[in-house]
């Protein structure tokens, strides 16, 4: 993917609202030439990425023997037609999304004790209303699982982002995206116009 340093999102605290908004993203491992990736649910702690595997997957193996991996976050806002841009001219058809890459190194734990408090910081997330036994009450419950999962931390190192909002474009036609957003009305349209918007107040 090429870089354009208009793009990017250089607001921390913006990517890390990004990797909690979304409920997956993808790891990627390798040894040698052979690639693996796979999707899991993810918690941001303190400039780390926790996620959990099972301890025969193949990404874990791949990350005992080399520590190095990247992890993609992708959200599809919308896609703008070229008509949108340019009444003839076709070749304006694009699409607007937000992309981040991230690069850090992997620790694995398996401590069933360290998963039992990493357990929780992903139920916080993800099943917020409770409906389970508590962790602290039941050893028991929660030791199956314990023994054949591993937790997974990921130390962040690097991360590269594209936010592709029209940034190609001067603000008065980014306005006029908008507005045909609002109007269009689909899928995630009021989505994309609300950051387009907010990428404009950022970036006056």
């Amino acid at each position: 993917m090429k870089k354009y340093p208009f793009y990017e999102q250089k607001d921390f605290l913006e990517l890390i609202n990004f990797m909690k908004s979304q409920s997956m993203a993808t790891l990627i491992t390798w040894q040698e030439s052979e690639v693996h990736c796979g999707v899991h649910n993810m918690v941001y702690e303190n400039n780390r990425l926790w996620l959990h595997t099972n301890k025969t997957d193949t990404q874990c193996t791949d990350m005992l023997n080399q520590n190095v991996v990247k992890i993609i976050f992708f959200e599809h806002l919308t896609d703008i037609p070229s008509y949108f841009v340019h009444p003839t001219n076709a070749s304006f058809a694009t699409s607007y999304y937000r992309y981040l890459e991230i690069e850090g190194r992997a620790v694995i734990h398996t401590d069933p004790l360290r998963f039992k408090t990493q357990l929780q910081l992903f139920l916080d997330q993800f099943q917020p209303e409770g409906g389970y036994a508590p962790l602290d009450e039941n050893e028991e419950t929660y030791l199956e699982a314990a023994n054949r999962i591993s937790v997974i931390e990921i130390l962040i190192e690097k991360i590269d982002s594209k936010w592709k909002l029209a940034q190609n474009h001067p603000k008065e036609k980014r306005l006029n995206f908008v507005a045909q957003l609002k109007q269009r009305n689909q899928g995630k349209d009021m989505h994309a116009a609300k950051e387009i918007e907010k990428w404009i107040a950022a970036h006056p």
